[in-house]
Order: C-alpha cells, then sequence, then structure tokens
C-alpha cells in the first residue's frame, strides 16, 4: 500500500530564500553534472518523554557538493560560515542549507518544516563530477540538533513526506512530465501507539555491471519487529514523475532486486522502493527509499572488492547510550593494483567515519557515541577503480545502560576458581592469507587473528588452523597441513602478563609451508579450531569471496 500523497510543487515553482550567489538553484534542462538529487529516506523514532504524539524524524540525503556557504547554530538560529571541505565546498560536518532544491519536511497534518538545513555526515569527493555526493541529515530549526522534533494532535496515522527538485539531468528513465526531476520519499507516521519505523539504507548510487540478470539486496529492518514487504514504489502515487527502469523487479519477502541489464543504455537510473511493515494482515507501517543506479560496463576478468571487517557485515552490534562504540572497517580488492575507495552511508550526525585516500586494502575506523536509544543501519561501500562495489550493511542497535547491581555479592572472587566463558567461534576469522615469498614450489603463510568479545579470555586458549583442498593448474588436490599457536606462552615470552579478570583480544600468526602448494594455486579451505570448537571459515570456489567471508583466494 502506498498512502495518498499530500502535495506536490513542480520544480519551476520552487522559491528558496537566504541563497548565497554560488548556491543558486539548478532546474531543468542543465549539464547533468550540475544536477542535483542523489538519494533520501525518512524514518521516525517516539519521543515520549516530550509528549505523547512526539515523533523524531531522521530525514537521511544525499546532494551533489555544490555548497559554499555553511551554517552554524547561534543558539537561537542559523547563522552562514565558512565551508571546511575541500576548494571551499562542504565537507563533513558542515551544516548546509538546502536552498539548491528548496528541501522540506512536510509532516502530514497541515504543517512543514520549510527548506532544511542538513548536517554532512560523509562525501564521495569523486573525480566523476557526477558522484561526487554529500551525504547528510536534516536539523531541527528549532533547537539546532540533528533530526526534526514534531509533537502531532493524535494518533494519525499521518503521511510524512519530502518531495522536492530535482534529480540527476540526463536520467536514462527521467519521464516526460514536467515535474519529471521531482525526487523525494514518504513514511507512515503512528504516534502515541508505540511503534517505530522501519529503517533502510543505501549508497546513494548503487552500481551495477552490464550482462544479463544482476541482483542487489534493499536492507532494511524493522525494530518493532513487524514482518517487512518490499516493493517498487509507483511513482504517480508517490508524487514523482517518471517511470521505474524497464526489467527491474524486487522480491516482496526479501528485497533482493532482480535487474535483466542486456540491452539496456550504460549510464544513470533512478528507483523508488516501498517496504511496508505488516502486523497480521494489517499494515501498519510505511518507508521508502529513493536512489540512483549506474549502469557499468562489465570490465573481463576484474574481481570485486570485499570487506574483511567488521564481522557483523549483513548484521547487528549493539550500543549504550552515552557510551563509545568504536570498530574497524576494512576492505580490500582481489585485483592488487586496484585501488579500493571506502565511503559511508547513513552515517549518524556526530559519528567519525574518515576513509583515508584510496589503497589496498583499506581501513578507517568507525566511532560514535549515540545520545539516544533506536536502531540504526549504515552502510559502507567499498568500490574498485571500475566501479565494482561491495556493501556492508550494518544495524546498530542502541540501548540504554544496566542499571548497576543494588546488592553485589561482597564475597571476593578466586581468579583461579572463575568458570571462564569459551570463546565464541564466530569471533575467529582469518584476516589475510598470502602466499609466502620466493620460488613457486614456496607455501602459503597464513595469518590467523583470534579475537574474542568482552567476556573471552582468548589468551587462554590453544588455536590451530588446518587448511587443504587446493587447486592448481586446474587440478584439484588433497593437500592437508595443521600449525598451532599456544597463546598463554606467546604472550608470556613477550613479557605480557594474564589477568583472569580482564578480557583480551589479541592476533596470532600462525603459519605453514610444503612445496607443493604453487604459485597458480586459487582455492583453499580453512579450518580453525579453538579449545573443542570448530568452524569452517571458508570454502573451496572459483573465484573472489563472497563479502561475508574470510579471504582464502590467492
Amino acid at each position: 500500500m502506498i498512502l495518498p500523497f499530500l502535495a506536490l510543487v513542480g520544480c519551476n515553482d520552487l522559491q528558496p530564500a537566504l541563497l548565497a550567489p554560488d548556491d543558486t538553484p539548478v532546474f531543468h534542462g542543465d549539464d547533468g553534472e550540475h544536477s542535483h538529487g542523489r538519494y533520501s529516506h525518512i524514518s521516525w523514532v517516539p519521543r515520549t518523554d516530550i509528549s505523547q504524539y512526539a515523533v523524531e524524524f531522521t530525514y537521511q540525503a544525499a546532494f551533489r557538493n555544490g555548497y559554499t556557504t555553511c551554517y552554524a547554530w547561534t543558539g537561537s538560529n542559523f547563522a552562514s560560515t565558512s565551508c571546511t571541505g575541500a576548494g571551499g565546498y562542504a565537507g563533513v560536518g558542515d551544516i548546509i542549507y538546502e536552498g539548491i532544491g528548496a528541501t522540506p519536511l512536510s509532516y502530514g497534518d497541515g504543517t512543514s518544516t520549510g527548506v532544511l538545513f542538513f548536517q554532512v555526515t560523509s562525501a564521495n569527493p569523486s573525480s566523476i563530477t557526477l558522484e561526487n555526493w554529500i551525504f547528510g541529515v536534516a536539523m531541527d530549526r528549532n533547537t539546532g540538533q540533528p533530526n526534526p522534533i514534531h509533537e502531532y494532535a493524535g494518533v494519525g496515522p499521518y503521511t510524512a513526506a519530502s518531495i522536492t527538485c530535482c534529480r540527476v539531468y540526463g536520467l536514462q528513465n527521467p519521464g516526460t512530465s514536467s515535474g519529471s526531476l521531482n525526487y523525494g520519499v514518504q513514511v507512515m507516521v503512528t504516534p502515541g501507539q508505540g511503534n517505530f519505523s522501519a529503517l533502510s539504507n543505501l549508497p546513494p548510487i548503487v552500481n551495477v555491471a552490464q550482462g544479463g540478470v544482476q541482483t542487489w539486496s534493499v536492507p532494511a529492518n524493522s525494530p518493532a519487529g513487524n514482518t517487512l514487504r518490499w516493493s517498487m514504489s509507483d511513482p504517480a502515487a508517490v508524487g514523482v514523475g517518471g517511470t521505474q527502469p524497464a526489467d527491474l523487479t524486487i522480491n516482496s519477502a526479501s528485497g533482493l532486486k532482480s535487474w535483466d541489464t542486456d540491452g539496456k543504455m550504460l549510464g544513470y537510473y533512478w528507483s523508488h522502493v516501498t517496504i511496508e511493515e505488516i502486523d497480521g494482515t494489517e499494515v501498519v507501517g510505511m518507508v521508502q527509499v529513493d536512489y540512483l543506479i549506474r549502469l557499468l560496463e562489465e570490465v573481463p576478468d576484474n574481481n570485486a572488492p570485499f570487506f574483511t571487517d567488521p564481522p557483523f557485515c549483513n548484521a547487528s552490534t549493539d550500543a549504550t547510550v552515552n557510551e563509545l562504540l568504536s570498530f574497524l572497517v576494512t576492505a580490500q580488492d582481489p585485483d592488487v593494483d586496484d585501488l579500493v575507495t571506502l565511503t559511508g552511508s547513513g552515517i549518524p550526525s556526530g559519528a567519525t567515519f574518515s576513509p583515508p585516500a584510496p589503497a589496498n586494502p583499506i581501513s578507517a575506523n568507525f566511532s560514535w557515541t549515540p545520545t539516544t536509544t533506536g536502531s540504526r543501519l549504515v552502510t559502507f561501500i567499498a568500490t574498485d577503480p571500475h566501479g565494482a562495489q561491495a556493501l556492508c550493511p550494518v544495524t546498530i542497535n542502541v540501548v540504554t545502560a544496566l542499571e548497576p547491581d543494588p546488592d553485589p555479592d561482597p564475597d571476593p572472587v578466586d581468579p583461579e576458581n572463575v568458570q571462564r566463558p569459551s570463546i565464541e567461534i564466530q569471533d575467529v576469522t582469518i584476516t589475510s592469507a598470502t602466499k609466502g615469498s620466493g620460488s613457486t614450489a614456496d607455501g602459503h603463510f597464513v595469518i590467523l587473528n583470534a579475537s574474542g568479545g568482552d567476556d573471552t579470555y582468548v589468551t587462554l586458549h590453544d588455536v590451530s588452523l588446518t587448511f587443504g583442498s587446493v587447486a592448481r593448474r586446474g587440478v584439484r588436490d588433497s593437500y592437508t597441513a595443521t600449525c598451532s599457536i599456544t597463546p598463554v606462552a606467546a604472550l608470556l615470552a613477550n613479557g605480557d602478563t594474564l589477568d583472569p579478570n580482564e578480557a583480551k583480544h589479541y592476533g596470532f600468526e600462525c603459519g605453514t609451508f610444503d612445496p607443493e602448494i604453487v604459485s597458480g594455486a586459487n582455492e583453499l579451505t580453512a579450518t580453525v579450531t579453538v579449545g573443542s570448537m570448530t568452524n569452517q571459515l571458508g570454502e573451496s570456489r572459483d573465484g573472489p569471496p563472497p563479502t561475508n567471508s574470510s579471504p582464502f583466494w590467492f
């Protein structure tokens, strides 16, 4: 179900105010490299701490970086200031006034924010001008803080929306109506009923190689635990012009998109997805996501990059209000000469994620101290020079801190008698596997990274690695070798001290050699054993590893 749209504003009807000379609107017919909208998505959470029907919106959007005037909150309003990005344009942390498209948020009850300010949380400084985007979250014009807050008069449902101007010009599927470059999204709001909206997130531009049926996922989750149903939005019902790409479909139960790319023109397309929340047979929520697709020419023998960290790609991790969450994001490309660009989409306001210049491998730290509870969906994107992408969506569930035990056990605990938890096998990953140097008869040197959770005593376990079943020169050989390391002995030899009451994370190297492993080997299986537990961390197969598996291919 798509709810009726409230009001549609044509691009040429927009009358933005307070624009700096370099921030003048861009309308239909201009060079596509200087057009505007790339992405939008709106979600919400209840704010019953404010009032029974108060709601906090997270409005995420990506625009071309054409902003040379930025703003700062004075305590009562936004005042212009210099931008901090390269060339005097907006950079991460800057606040922009979205007057280029005069982007508002209509609450669905007859009121609106007016033209919004957005705080830039991530950027893609691409040499391709059309892909030089900034990603931001809308600010509350009353408080100067991220995420507009609105108090409704009742339970609704209401249809909040932002339909604005203008899409990137020169798309392959713009349509022919006068409002064909309008873009935006709606969201169903039901305040005062204990519900939360669903969440989604994608890169502003998803790259797809031409050739046959290509697939990718539109990730989403329901913090309220409702069943989700995906569909391709009807542009006329939503309030945007144009038509969806021909032959593009989506699986209603999984969000997997499929597109027969044969015969399609290379270039950029827009797409719009509706995600409904179902409770029994009733639609109790709805969000939408609007984004671009870039259809690229397939590069023969090119391998896409993949993520090695964080271990919870395509999954979730927990965070606590007012406590730092920090983890490493790492990607690499099997083609050693391909430098990887790392970017982020849906980075929360206040979080830090500053990838370095393209490299292989490439790493950047994500750090965030959340101030409110709720879920966030963040997507990390790794892109090689040929446009091949890997996506790492991560749901961050923010909860309140546990209350201290009002009646702690006064008896001291003897560390020697503590029942120490076992390491969880999913906390043991192989972070890289590379050939040894020398002639083609040299073997492989495998790095084993053993790390545990907060209550895991990694130091108390022996770790062993077994690998085998390699294919070389097109012939599959059976090969097995085992090496092991005793963490306790190794750590003590390095002068470390072992505190049985302190959880520690350590990495260990485990190497082996056999002349039967030759340079042409491109398949390898590896099994890690920690204590009595074993986990198969890879499977023998051709081609690069999937993004949710550790690399064992050479």
